[in-house]
């Protein structure tokens, strides 16, 4: 808020063009963060999306004709979401066998229901119950509902036993009031654990990989996560070893045609790499290939 006072708040709300709101974006994207490193795609449209809500009301309250948003192209820069780091089983025991008391059982509920750190931070002891986590104010404004698994179930008993219902969050500090953040604690677990390039929102990624690499439907998983779009499911698809074989096998009980003669079965890619694979169709084209 502060930026966006700087630099639009001395001006009329009519006399905000699309070039001003333009050249807010560039020069915000221009300026590095505190620490040096450049800004990223998804903070500066977080600010544009900030500026464009506040543009929108005014137009809704009749203090504005038209938003300025809307005389020009969008202004959303293209953000890389394709990020996909997660954890293998051995860097797990090594970042739980790191992490101090309190930051522990977090991790390990991140780990076992795929929650977002504010949704972790700010749960509380009455969304927990019949097995299940109920979720009402999440980053999809949808609410939805996470089944415990035995370890989670475990992790939470445990965590009520220690915390003799201090504070009405179940994640709470040692002083016993509720964790505003992790970070700080979070990132000295990771040095400690030597895991590199990690941050606790891949927690949420470690927990569906190992889903899918298990065997878990992607439609599961996306409602597990709670997201709206199966695309931003869809990038774990590949972690599954027989997403795809076990499709066509669906196909099997087609009516089949009569069987070939002396067609032998396909080779190994082992073998078959390179080679004159023994059936006639294959053998020629590898002839002509070898050509």
């Amino acid at each position: 808020m502060r930026y966006l006072r700087e630099a639009f708040g001395e001006k009329r709300l009519k006399d905000i063009s699309y070039l001003d709101l333009e050249t807010y974006r560039n020069r915000r994207k221009a300026t590095p963060l505190a620490n040096g490193k450049p800004r990223t795609d998804a903070t500066v449209n977080r600010e544009m999306a900030t500026l464009r809500h506040m543009l929108n009301k005014a137009v809704e309250w009749g203090l504005l004709e038209v938003s300025p948003f809307r005389k020009g192209a969008r202004l959303t820069l293209r953000e890389n979401n394709q990020r996909h780091r997660y954890l293998t089983e051995e860097e797990i025991e090594r970042l739980l066998s790191a992490c101090s008391p309190h930051l522990k059982p977090i991790v390990e509920l991140a780990l076992h229901t795929g929650m977002r750190k504010g949704e972790l931070l700010n749960l509380r002891w009455e969304q927990i119950r019949d097995g299940f986590i109920y979720l009402t104010e999440t980053k999809s404004g949808k609410a939805r509902q996470i089944p415990l698994s035995d370890r989670a179930a475990q992790v939470l008993r445990e965590l009520q036993i220690r915390n003799k219902w201090k504070s009405p969050h179940v994640c709470i500090g040692p002083d016993g009031k509720q964790l505003k953040d992790v970070k700080r604690s979070f990132n000295a677990a990771c040095r400690r654990a030597g895991i590199e390039d990690f941050r606790f929102h891949d927690l949420r990624h470690t927990f569906a990989s190992h889903l899918v690499m298990r065997g878990a439907n992607l439609k599961a998983v996306q409602r597990l996560l709670g997201h709206s779009d199966s695309k931003m499911t869809d990038r774990y698809a590949h972690l599954s070893p027989d997403h795809l074989r076990e499709s066509v096998t669906l196909l099997d009980s087609l009516p089949a045609g009569k069987e070939l003669v002396n067609v032998q079965p396909l080779p190994s890619a082992k073998y078959g790499a390179g080679r004159g694979i023994r059936t006639p169709d294959l053998l020629i084209t590898n002839q002509l290939l070898s050509h």
